[in-house]
């Protein structure tokens, strides 16, 4: 594809959930907006070995694929991207097929993005919930972002996620800031649209039970290595 058949493309897709700099001046974000999100990438990035040479990667929830082909680019000998809520647009809690598409989700920006980069990432769309080794595989790293606090059954969540990690697991979440002032571990829970006006927001754990979670869904190791209001990252080890 040429610049302007990108660009042409790019334009197509309402919302970019990833910025992606595709050369030529031809961004996903562009502002404030591209620019938090820039540096919030790199947050992540930068927990992951720049060589993943002979490296498997799992990148749950992937939306536009952004850290999939970031892994690819880095020399991962696999990488599967899966996702499910927001590939698939799902009905759920209220929110019907109309408020998606309105919204921006879908697997376009995905599917996109793998055209443009002639990438052999793969693709599975299956609920976390249903993670299984004898499904997908294991896999070294293990990317779980922006994820967790959608969870009504965060515990079990982790277990499915640990399930398939064979060495690491970087966990991107939102946290409570006043639960996280707490050594003891709490949460707060969202029975509505309590979280951003969004039904599909569950839980506001704080640092405290997210290392606990780890450590409870078999992790031998968790730690805190990024703060930022109320979002958190996570690396927890196998």
């Amino acid at each position: 594809m040429n610049s302007i058949e990108i660009s042409t493309e790019i334009a197509k897709i309402k919302y970019w959930h990833h910025h992606f700099d595709f050369g030529d001046g031809i961004e996903t974000k562009q502002g404030k907006e591209g620019k938090f999100c820039r540096k919030f990438q790199q947050w992540i990035l930068s927990g992951i070995p720049e060589d993943l040479t002979d490296k498997t990667v799992l990148d749950i929830g992937a939306w536009d694929g952004f850290y999939s082909f970031s892994a690819e680019k880095r020399g991962a000998k696999r990488v599967l991207a899966t996702d499910s809520f927001i590939w698939q647009q799902q009905e759920l809690y209220g929110l019907d097929h109309n408020f998606w598409r309105d919204f921006g989700a879908g697997k376009q920006g995905f599917e996109l993005a793998r055209k443009i980069y002639n990438s052999q990432v793969e693709d599975y769309n299956i609920d976390v919930l249903e993670l299984d080794k004898d499904k997908i595989g294991t896999f070294d790293i293990v990317l779980f972002l922006g994820v967790l606090y959608h969870m009504k059954y965060p515990l079990f969540a982790l277990e499915k996620v640990r399930s398939v990690t064979k060495e690491l697991l970087v966990l991107e979440t939102h946290i409570s800031l006043f639960f996280s002032l707490f050594p003891q571990p709490l949460m707060q829970f969202y029975p509505s649209n309590e979280l951003s006006k969004d039904v599909t927001n569950w839980t506001g754990a704080n640092i405290a039970l997210v290392k606990s979670w780890l450590l409870t869904a078999g992790f031998r190791k968790a730690e805190l290595v990024k703060w930022r209001k109320d979002r958190a990252i996570f690396h927890a080890w196998c």
